[in-house]
């Protein structure tokens, strides 16, 4: 019987998982967030072993599109360099203190350049390995073999080349990211200095979340140089803290909730006093949990007194572009969300924000939630390759202390607080100015088809409005509206034609987001056997999976993968789930945008 060696890939597997790996990052900074988090990881196993400051140097040149990072971490031995640029290995899998495990980000990173160079040393041996074109390699089809050229150096010859006796430089050029949220290619290339400061402190382990918490008596020294698309350069040096949105403020314009309690336990306040205690000023609380005794998360929180004063800390920043037209600015503020201040419940791990946000619980007064910045760090917090999501399980945890947060703050705000966001439904205030100003910073959804004016995402109510006119102005063809209503449990009883002209009976039901619909199942509000087509704005990663933790599989398909003869043109995407008939879902945006 002979031996063979039979855990081979073919190279069009290779080529299907590196597309795999690409396609599980969605923000053009993610290459940022893997570079700094290998150099913090190194870094971090190196003063585990030694008290030595840790040092990073970035170097990003957007006008021929390079990275250059170098640390004076624990280094990489001549053995491990071959070994760690192989597609399915990791050096982290066993070690719990740093946050990198799973082994692609480094992958990802060279797959996006046409020139990958490291040269290492682990302060006995190194090597310098090249990497090259892998960018066009991974897009061809041949059967060419992607090559590594390695040589073992002497320490001592590394420290000539990089001026380090351990630790590790990093060098892409050509490197071009695709596949941003906003359409467009390289757009981290693109951005302002301070834009480009703002995201490496926000969404990057250079901005270190555990300062939040208590000081890091060892913070590491982080130089950025930066040549900007224009050729303009800058050099700066970095804080290794997390940038929070209440840094441009005095300590004047903050209360503290756990101070003010205090104060209010003192002896007896009057709503005077506490009115001028509270009157237009930032409210922060911060504090740690055990969740089930085992689980320490810890939590920041700020509630700023309008919604205008995000405005004002963009502003402050430099973070804005210099736009004028209002309607323009609102449009990039959504397109790049990710360089600028924004609420919201964003999470963090082991001192290392994820640039993932959880999605805010259901509340009263949900009209305060747009004046809240929050953040957990939980160091047992897992997230998929790609920073794109958390577990739903997770998810709820973060989700019920936000809620009793905002419970604890929100009091104060109504009663005690001069400006007044949106009133919820529930609210016996009434602010006709508030709900104004508050409409007018909604993103216009500029469609020649639907006569709104703003986009109705957030709001069920204004989704079905827009399905109704998609309906009347025959955008939506085939299907009639019968009755309507929250009377008899689904929000629409409607008739699809089919292609032969028969009616056949449909339920349909409204989200705002399509993942809500979950919110219905545990107490049979709703029954996903019953429905036949759920409405919503805008399907995304989010919604797909809180879906799939609930046992159920949302695949997008196209006009040509339906049989008209079963369910409307309209449906872009289809819910599966075991032994029951699937739910059509129709996204509104798809359709005003294809119009």
């Amino acid at each position: 019987m002979a031996e063979m060696d039979f855990l081979t890939f073919p190279i069009s597997s290779i080529r299907r998982s590196i597309k795999d790996i690409d396609d599980s990052y969605r923000n053009s900074w993610d290459i940022y967030a893997e570079l700094t988090q290998n150099a913090v990881d190194a870094i971090r196993k190196m003063q585990a072993v030694c008290d030595e400051k840790g040092a990073i140097e970035l170097t990003i040149n957007a006008r021929d599109k390079s990275i250059i990072i170098k640390d004076n971490g624990c280094g990489i031995s001549a053995d491990d360099i071959p070994n760690l640029l192989k597609l399915f290995s990791s050096g982290k899998w066993d070690d719990k203190s740093t946050v990198g495990e799973k082994g692609v980000g480094l992958k990802f990173a060279y797959f996006q350049s046409t020139f990958f160079e490291i040269i290492s040393c682990d302060g006995a041996t190194g090597g310098r390995a090249i990497i090259k074109d892998a960018l066009f390699w991974k897009q061809q089809t041949t059967d060419d073999m992607l090559k590594l050229d390695f040589e073992e150096i002497s320490a001592e010859d590394i420290e000539k080349s990089i001026g380090l006796k351990r630790g590790t430089k990093i060098t892409l050029k050509g490197v071009n990211i695709s596949g941003d949220e906003d359409g467009s290619e390289n757009s981290i290339f693109k951005l302002k200095f301070e834009q480009l400061k703002y995201v490496l402190r926000s969404a990057t382990y250079l901005g270190n979340t555990s300062t939040i918490w208590e000081d890091d008596p060892n913070p590491i020294g982080i130089v950025l140089s930066y040549t900007d698309y224009s050729g303009e350069e800058h050099r700066e040096t970095l804080e290794n803290r997390f940038f929070l949105p209440t840094e441009i403020y005095d300590d004047k314009d903050i209360v503290d909730i756990d101070e003010f309690e205090k104060w209010l336990k003192e002896k007896d306040r009057s709503d005077v006093e506490k009115r001028n205690k509270l009157q237009n000023k930032i409210l922060v609380l911060k504090g740690t949990y055990q969740y089930k005794g085992y689980r320490k998360i810890q939590y920041w929180v700020c509630f700023l007194p309008t919604r205008r004063n995000w405005d004002t800390i963009n502003e402050k920043n430099h973070l804005f572009e210099d736009i004028t037209d209002e309607k323009e600015l609102q449009k990039w503020k959504q397109d790049n969300s990710y360089c600028i201040f924004t609420p919201g419940i964003y999470t963090a791990t082991k001192g290392m924000p994820t640039g993932i946000t959880v999605d805010q619980p259901t509340t009263g007064f949900s009209g305060y939630w747009p004046n809240f910045f929050m953040i957990f760090e939980d160091d047992l917090l897992s997230f998929d390759i790609g920073r794109k999501s958390i577990h739903g399980k997770i998810q709820t945890i973060y989700q019920t202390k936000a809620k009793e947060i905002f419970g604890r703050i929100v009091p104060y705000v109504t009663n005690y607080t001069s400006a007044i966001p949106l009133p919820s439904p529930i609210s016996t205030t009434f602010d006709r100015d508030a709900i104004r100003d508050y409409i007018k910073n909604l993103v216009p959804l500029e469609s020649s088809i639907v006569a709104f004016e703003k986009n109705p995402a957030e709001q069920e109510a204004s989704v079905a409005a827009v399905f109704y006119e998609l309906i009347g102005n025959k955008t939506i063809k085939d299907i009639v509206p019968i009755y309507s209503g929250y009377r008899h449990q689904y929000d629409l009883y409607a008739y699809y034609i089919n292609a032969s002209g028969k009616k056949e009976f449909k339920i349909i039901e409204f989200k705002s987001h399509l993942r809500n619909i979950t919110k219905d199942f545990p107490d049979a509000t709703k029954v996903f056997a019953e429905m036949d087509y759920i409405v919503c704005w805008d399907v995304n990663d989010t919604d797909i999976q809180a879906l799939f933790d609930f046992g159920i599989t949302c695949e997008e398909k196209s006009k040509s993968e339906l049989n008209p003869e079963n369910f409307s043109g309209s449906v872009s995407h289809v819910l599966l789930a075991p032994n029951i008939n699937p739910v059509y879902v129709i996204d509104l945006k798809k359709l005003v945008k294809k119009a």
